[in-house]
């Protein structure tokens, strides 16, 4: 079905487009904690292996994923967006109808057409019509609610990067 599809397509988009980011994060994290002079004294006292990653690397590493974590969500947002105007829809419902068999050379063919939803690419699409007779107020509404919304999951990245005291993450 359709929803599959485009579910599927979304996974294995993100895992090779979202995946740089959360690892260059991680390696700047690891290396800070492994150059650490407390970090040297475990390894000298015998941690090693998952306990020192426990006890030293994790409660690092978490901090600057969660202040990572919004930004993700930006990207994801806009890409659902983008994604939506070219008419790739991942939510909705997919209803099945079947065409005439006196049309089509199959003697029973089954479609998918999806039933309106109320996500924001789906309504940029739809907004495409409106552009060209030149109203633009329902094409400005949507975008300016994804914009919106992309910027305040950017602002709460920032915010907690700058609660944390480490800009360079």
């Amino acid at each position: 079905s359709p929803d599959q599809r485009t579910t599927i397509a979304f996974v294995v988009a993100m895992s090779l487009v979202g995946w740089r980011e959360i690892a260059e994060v991680t390696a700047r994290v690891v290396e800070n904690v492994r150059i650490q002079p407390y970090s040297e004294a475990a390894k000298a006292l015998g941690s090693n292996g998952f306990t020192y990653l426990r006890r030293h690397v994790l409660p690092h590493l978490r901090p600057a994923l969660a202040s990572e974590l919004p930004f993700q969500a930006s990207s994801v947002l806009v890409l659902l967006g983008e994604l939506g105007f070219l008419q790739v829809y991942l939510g909705g419902r997919a209803v099945t109808f079947f065409i005439d068999p006196t049309n089509s050379p199959n003697p029973l063919a089954a479609a998918f057409r999806l039933a309106p939803s109320p996500e924001l690419g789906p309504m940029l699409a739809d907004a495409r019509t409106y552009v060209l007779k030149g109203r633009w107020l329902p094409v400005m509404m949507p975008a300016l609610t994804l914009a919106l919304l992309a910027l305040a999951f950017e602002m709460l990245g920032l915010a907690l990067r700058f609660r944390d005291g480490s800009r360079r993450y």
